[in-house]
Parts: C-alpha cells; structure tokens; sequence
C-alpha cells in the first residue's frame, strides 16, 4: 500500500529543480502510462512510455526557458494505490517572462515506482507559452 513516506520520498515536498530531477525520474516506469488532458494542449495527449513523455512534453518545455524550473509542492492526498500531488512550477521564460504553472497530477504506483499518470495543467499558459518560444 502506498504511503505517505514513499510519496514525500518521490517528490521531495520540498522546493526542487527540475534540472535535478533525476532522483524523481528514477520513481517513474520505463513502460508509464503518462496521460496530459486537455483539448487545446499542444502537449495533451496519451503517452506509453517515460521516454516518450519526456520528449514529448517536459524536455519541449524546458527548452522554451531560461532558467531551471522550479516546483513546490502544496498539496498531497493518498488513497490506495493512487496519490493526488498538487504543485506549482515557475521559470523565465527565454524572452524573460515569467512562467507560473499550476498542476494537479494524479499518480498510481506499484511499491516506490509511479506506472500511471494523469496531468492537469493550464493548457492556455502551455499554449501560448510553444507559440512564442518555438518560433
């Protein structure tokens, strides 16, 4: 059963970078079944392995900024299996903006590692964010 002590152990629930987010990473399935919802998200969609959700969404992000991004945890809830992790992620953008992203990811776990994802985010900010970085 999952516990509360494997979750803070996973994300930290502390202020961390995601440029250093390998100890994170290495509680996610090669094989995670990462879903991103929204209809107007150029990064939502269903994604069944780690490597192709990174490429996919998070490494496309990060190379639209400037700086590390930075997250905090502000809420955690744990049910069975499954744990409800609320977040905040900021950054600058590389045209200087500020990036302040709001996330609600719903995580499955078997033992420590995380197989199923479910993401919440602000698809606008996403959004416009690709269209002025990826021109």
């Amino acid at each position: 059963m999952l516990t509360p002590e494997v979750v803070q152990k996973t994300f930290d629930l502390t202020e961390f970078v995601y440029g250093d987010a390998a100890a994170f990473f290495r509680h996610v399935a090669d094989d995670v079944c990462a879903t991103i919802t929204g209809t107007d998200n150029p990064i939502s969609g269903n994604y069944s392995s780690k490597k192709e959700w990174l490429s996919s969404t998070i490494e496309r992000l990060s190379r639209c900024m400037s700086t590390p991004t930075t997250r905090i945890v502000t809420n955690v809830l744990v049910s069975g299996d499954w744990t409800t992790v609320e977040y905040t992620a900021t950054a600058k953008t590389k045209s200087g903006k500020d990036y302040a992203q709001e996330f609600c990811w719903l995580c499955r776990f078997e033992g420590d590692m995380i197989v199923e994802i479910r993401i919440y985010m602000d698809s606008a900010l996403v959004k416009n964010l690709l269209e002025a970085e990826e021109k």
